[in-house]
Parts: C-alpha cells; structure tokens; sequence
C-alpha cells in the first residue's frame, strides 16, 4: 500500500519535532580571575579604575559547541594610568553527536561600566537573563594589578541558568 505524501510528511515532522529538545545547563561560576598588567604601575591609589566588563556567550564547531567569552578592562582615572586585562574563554557545552545548538534562552551578552571610588569589593546584579552577578574588586589596599592574591583586582562570574535548543 502506497501511503499518501500528507501522511509521510507529518511523520517526518513528528520524527523531527520529537528530536528537538531544549537542554537545562544549570548555572556556572567563574570565581577570581586575575587580570594581567598591562600598564602603569600596578596600583590604582585611590584613582578609580574605570572597569569595563562583559560576558558573551558563542557557539563554534557549525553550533555544536557553546563558549562564553569573560572580559574586563580597568585603567586608573589619573596619571600613571595602572591598566589590568582579563580576557578568557570557557567551554560550556558540548551537543550529542549529530545535533547542533538552535537557540538559546538566556541573553547572548551582560556587559557593565562603572568607576570603582573605594576598597571594596563591588558587586552588581544586571537585569538581563545571563549574569546573575559581577563580583569585582579593582583598588585595593597595596598594589592592585598582577600577584592574583587575596588584595589584588579581579572579577568573579556568577551565570543565571542556562538552556540552549538542541536539533
């Protein structure tokens, strides 16, 4: 018996729909990363910085791979011009065989600008659906920029939960 074409069509349609899934990542922390020196004198001395800051999630590999690439830029806001750089990217996600990330549910972006006036560490909560929180200490007691210890700059990462579209 020789099915209609209507009927083979929405068999492939129920086959493909039924192959399509969104993927709950959960969430992801990159705590303390260091920036590099990359001007100045290693300390801020009450002079800002400036920072910039951004998380931005990509695919690779014809989509089947999810990354987010972390930045942050702070410069001091007077002479010397102390300048740190952080620019890192982490593998997230890897779809099965065969398949390939269609969507994404969360913001592809965050991104924050601000001049840090104090010692602490400061910590911001955008309204988009990516980051949860930027955790950033910039001037500090001492020299700031390029040791990684426990007063020096740096940026922790802190994602919302993840979910991408798999075909």
């Amino acid at each position: 018996m020789k099915l209609p074409y209507y009927v083979l069509f929405l068999g492939l349609l129920v086959a493909e729909a039924s192959y399509a899934e969104w993927v709950d990542l959960g969430t992801r922390t990159f705590a303390r990363l260091c920036p590099e020196h990359i001007g100045g004198d290693r300390e801020y001395a009450g002079h800002g910085p400036e920072v910039n800051a951004r998380a931005q999630l990509f695919t690779q590999n014809f989509d089947s791979e999810l990354y987010i690439d972390i930045f942050m830029h702070q410069i001091e806001t007077k002479s010397d011009w102390s300048e740190a750089l952080l620019s890192r990217t982490f593998f997230i996600y890897r779809a099965p065989a065969g398949r390939r990330i269609t969507a994404i549910e969360n913001s592809d972006v965050s991104e924050l600008f601000y001049v840090d006036n104090d010692h602490a560490v400061d910590r911001f909560f955008p309204a988009d659906n990516l980051v949860r929180e930027f955790r950033i200490n910039g001037d500090t007691d001492g020299n700031d920029i390029g040791n990684c210890t426990s007063d020096d700059a740096y940026l922790s990462l802190y994602l919302k939960s993840l979910r991408v579209f798999i075909e």
